[in-house]
């Protein structure tokens, strides 16, 4: 969104909160409240941003929404992420975890062990985030979550190209590549197969480093054929409203002609019988 349609999306969140507090429609004030919180940090107002969003948390404490009060606190955790606040993140997202193991939702659960573990990374702490991101895998196996195991080997295999252990990201990365095979994925495949072409290319195995470089290449131009073509789509959609709109434009202006053709008409009709009548009075006379 364009700066001027957060500014309009953030009035009318304000108005709604405006008229969920005279409802006292308490579930409805802390939803506007997250909306407010989020329009302003897509605007990188980040002091506003955590005061909506602690007030938000507030209510929901109230009204004992847990699934509310979760979101409230990875939103908040979000903030301190970009603030470069680490470790309040991390406080907040730890939170939101024992919130999440509450209320039993593994797929949830396993999403903040994984936002954890990347928290961890951009501290440097590369052995929690391992912790992390173990867990995480652990968690996605139990639900059968093939795309999510993708996502937490791939963080294994970064941690450990991080730590100088190219051997075990090399291990880690061939399972999420074969697991991609497995499920026919494309898009989380692009990033493995970059990285086991580079891991390859530097231990000096050419071969494989030429075949994961080359599969890294093709799934970069099949997705980069899928966005041309949701592009060329969103084109021709785009076209397709401005030429409606055309059409209808010259309807109305032929429509709008017409009319005055024919009033034209009509006056002229009407000065041709006038002047008859005139005419006939001074033959009469």
């Amino acid at each position: 969104l364009e700066q001027g349609q957060f500014k309009q999306a953030l009035s009318q969140s304000q108005q709604a909160h405006t008229v969920f507090q005279l409802l006292n429609d308490k579930k409805g004030m802390a939803s506007a409240l997250n909306t407010i919180g989020a329009t302003y940090y897509n605007l990188k107002e980040f002091d506003l941003a955590i005061k909506n969003y602690e007030e938000a948390l507030q209510i929901r404490k109230e009204i004992d929404d847990k699934n509310g009060i979760a979101l409230c606190l990875n939103n908040l955790a979000n903030v301190y992420s970009d603030r470069n606040q680490y470790d309040k993140a991390i406080e907040y997202l730890k939170n939101a975890l024992e919130i999440k193991k509450l209320i039993g939702n593994n797929q949830s659960i396993a999403k903040t062990l994984n936002n954890i573990g990347t928290t961890y990374v951009e501290m440097g702490d590369f052995q929690q985030a391992t912790t992390y991101f173990l867990e995480a895998l652990e968690m996605k196996k139990v639900s059968n979550d093939k795309k999510g195991m993708i996502s937490s080997l791939a963080n294994l295999g970064v941690v450990s190209s991080k730590q100088g252990k190219p051997d075990k990201a090399i291990e880690y990365y061939n399972r999420a590549y074969q697991l991609g095979k497995e499920i026919g994925t494309s898009g989380s495949m692009k990033d493995v197969c970059q990285a086991l072409g580079k891991l390859y290319f530097d231990r000096g195995d050419a071969a494989k480093a030429y075949f994961f470089t080359h599969q890294y290449a093709e799934i970069q131009d099949s997705l980069f054929s899928v966005q041309m073509g949701e592009s060329m789509a969103e084109m021709q959609a785009k076209f397709d409203v401005v030429q409606a709109e055309q059409n209808a434009e010259q309807e109305r202006l032929k429509a709008a002609e017409e009319r005055e053709h024919r009033d034209a008409d009509n006056f002229r009709s009407g000065i041709i019988i006038v002047g008859a009548v005139v005419v006939m009075l001074i033959i009469s006379v």
